[in-house]
């Protein structure tokens, strides 16, 4: 089997799933990241590299200096990538799934055009992985108890949210929005926050807010607004909630 296919991901699986799955197996496999090829064997990765530009159809491969000058490119911009990601990310450009980017090689396979296309999977990826971080932070959520489980119950969920909203707004004071917004943990947290308070009509969003930015910079004026009127958030939730 050649290295390309090697890492060649399912046809039948959708490009969400494909990008999850690699993420995912970058996590728990960290021998598939090309840091670790990078450290252990760099011929496979330039084995890969020669193949992907015929598969592109490059006619005369990169050579060995180009190769190098790639490789320790992609082990330094993309270290937790696979190199199924670099061969996704073609992949999806190649049928207009990423679009954006020209795809056309000129006969030239460098630095410059192997980041263009990498730069646009790197975009379409992270909304992927913010989804999972989503999801994990929601399960992480309901058995801290901040979200109430029918199935589990949680006798204290009002407060452990008010608790949770008084205690991000103590860290919005203390951040500007750019730094909020710089630290992915912190964008999650805000997003989620947003679909709780709207849930429990503690706030009248618009369900329509599907953005993540969106979201989190509704949350972002919700403890401006606070913060200017003086707002004491804590006594305010737990009067809405009945908290003593």
């Amino acid at each position: 089997m050649s290295d390309l296919k090697k890492h060649t991901t399912n046809l039948i699986v959708s490009n969400e799933d494909k990008v999850s799955s690699l993420y995912i197996a970058s996590i728990n496999r960290e021998d598939k990241q090309i840091i670790s090829i990078y450290i252990n064997n760099k011929k496979d990765i330039a084995k890969f590299l020669i193949e992907l530009s015929y598969y592109l159809g490059i006619k005369e491969p990169p050579t060995n200096t180009s190769l190098k000058l790639i490789i320790d490119f992609l082990a330094d911009a993309y270290p937790t990538y696979t190199l199924q990601d670099i061969k996704l990310a073609f992949d999806l450009v190649l049928k207009g799934v990423i679009s954006g980017v020209d795809i056309k090689h000129y006969q030239s396979f460098d630095i410059i055009y192997l980041t263009s296309i990498l730069n646009e999977y790197k975009v379409y990826r992270n909304k992927i992985v913010l989804k999972i971080k989503n999801k994990e932070q929601y399960k992480k959520d309901v058995a801290d108890g901040y979200i109430y489980d029918s199935k589990k119950g949680s006798e204290n969920v009002n407060q452990k949210m008010a608790d949770l909203v008084v205690s991000l707004y103590n860290q919005y004071l203390k951040k500007t929005r750019d730094d909020l917004l710089a630290s992915p943990t912190i964008v999650v947290q805000y997003n989620m926050l947003y679909d709780i308070l709207l849930k429990t009509k503690v706030i009248k969003g618009k369900s329509i807010l599907n953005e993540d930015n969106d979201k989190f910079e509704y949350m972002c004026n919700y403890f401006s607004y606070a913060k200017q009127n003086k707002v004491d958030l804590k006594s305010s939730l737990y009067k809405k909630f009945g908290i003593n």
